[in-house]
């Protein structure tokens, strides 16, 4: 993705598809845009789709991305400005809501990826929710730091306070795709969140 993150000396002309974009929010796609295709596209050819040089792996066993921004007001939002000022901000100005930006990564051991197929650590990651869908704690309503990596941990492992009703992965053995996935691989699979601070120049 850093490809795309040039933050000064960015060529404009949207919606030319080749345009450099700074940073991509929806309803464009990382697909949608010519010059980062090939992070999602990689088929091996010659088209806007084949192997890009440019990128590199975020980590050798990261299989999960995610990452969400924690405003000034104290709100965790997928959208970096904050909609519940007084007047709601409605667009980006130059990160002033933005206190961090926060990234988690779902990483498996080596030795425990090599148990699976790459389709089974596909429905793994797909069965960790997106920030934006995943429940909070209190199901609903505003999300707290930790909810992420909570609502992950309970895919994998199961609700400790209620593992009879919520098993997870681990317990159950399958994905919801019905991948089957043994007990070791699950128990290979750290979850890790951190924040970036936006210090103030």
């Amino acid at each position: 993705m850093g490809k795309g993150l040039l933050w000064s000396g960015v060529v404009t002309g949207n919606p030319n598809p080749n345009t450099i974009y700074p940073i991509l929010f929806l309803p464009n796609t990382i697909s949608s845009i010519g010059t980062w295709s090939a992070a999602v596209s990689n088929d091996n050819g010659t088209g806007s789709g084949a192997i890009d040089a440019d990128y590199e792996v975020l980590g050798p066993q990261v299989f999960r991305f995610e990452y969400l921004y924690l405003l000034k007001s104290g709100i965790l939002t997928d959208v970096p400005w904050d909609q519940a000022a007084t007047p709601a901000h409605t667009s980006l100005n130059g990160w002033t809501d933005v206190q961090a930006i926060g990234v988690a990564i779902a990483v498996i051991d080596p030795g425990a990826r090599a148990l699976i197929p790459s389709t089974t650590l596909l429905d793994i990651a797909s069965d960790l929710d997106d920030f934006k869908t995943a429940p909070g704690r209190g199901i609903g309503g505003q999300k707290k730091a930790g909810d992420i990596e909570y609502r992950w941990n309970t895919v994998l492992f199961g609700d400790p306070a209620n593992l009879a009703n919520t098993p997870g992965i681990l317990n159950r053995g399958t994905t919801t795709a019905g991948s089957v996935v043994p007990r070791e691989v699950v128990k290979s699979i750290r979850v890790y969140v951190r924040y970036y601070d936006f210090r103030e120049q």
